[in-house]
């Protein structure tokens, strides 16, 4: 019981850890049944999901950026967004209470591709894979590259 109050106080309060309203970045997704939230389309699939007005992580939580990579014994496309401390220890937190949890990865308004939360739980890394004959992650790859990049930089 405790925990379930815990999970449900922690949503609750997900947009005070998120600060800024974003379209951009990392969501928890919901069953689109009933769906009191934000209803956003799959990028590749053609439904809709479910997630809340702010994202669980964005760019304020991410470090940096792995180079893209093809896995064609798979027919994924990847890239891995390394956390901040902060976002880690965000991470860490949501990962104990959601284990489970499918989060949705956000670009422009439509899910670039969905995820277990127990695939990055103590890695500090979230994972966008995608399969090679689709192209949403280019994009996205691209403009966070030169978010961090920019963000990164030192001021002249």
């Amino acid at each position: 019981m405790k925990v379930k109050l815990l999970k449900i106080l922690l949503l609750s309060f997900l947009p005070l850890i998120s600060f800024a309203q974003q379209k951009n970045g990392v969501y928890f997704e919901f069953s689109e049944k009933d769906c009191p939230y934000k209803k956003v389309k799959v990028v590749n699939e053609g439904r809709f999901v479910c997630i809340p007005e702010r994202p669980v992580f964005d760019i304020r939580d991410y470090e940096k950026i792995s180079k893209m990579e093809i896995d064609t014994q798979n027919n994924l496309r990847r890239f891995e967004i390394t956390l901040t401390n902060k976002g880690r220890e965000k991470l860490l937190t949501i990962s104990k209470l959601f284990t489970g949890s499918n989060l949705a990865f956000v670009f422009e308004n439509e899910v670039v591709c969905l995820f277990k939360l127990e695939e990055m739980a103590y890695s500090g890394k979230i994972i966008i894979n995608e399969y090679l004959n689709n192209s949403a992650i280019e994009i996205p790859y691209q403009t966070i590259k030169e978010n961090i990049e920019k963000k990164n930089r030192p001021n002249k």
